[in-house]
């Protein structure tokens, strides 16, 4: 049985500061002005489906694990008969 462990302990002090950073910046050029709305339509898009393609190729890999691991196990069982 895995350890549960609280959710903020998934980023180090490190990795929250550049979180924070980018976050700001982006908020902060947005409200500026000083990039154009066509800029920040076609970043965010761009962004978007990187992100999506990530999650739809973890999914595939996650899906693909979880199988292997059933055949495994599947085979372990039958050698015990």
């Amino acid at each position: 049985m895995e350890e549960r462990h609280f959710f903020l302990k998934f980023f180090d002090g490190k990795a929250f500061a550049i979180m924070a950073v980018m976050m700001s910046g982006g908020i902060g050029l947005r409200v500026s002005g000083l990039a154009p709305e066509r800029f920040i339509a076609v970043f965010y898009t761009g962004l978007g489906a990187s992100l999506l393609l990530a999650g739809l190729l973890f999914g595939r890999n996650f899906g693909k694990a979880v199988l292997a691991d059933a055949r495994v196990q599947n085979k372990t069982e039958h050698k015990g008969e």
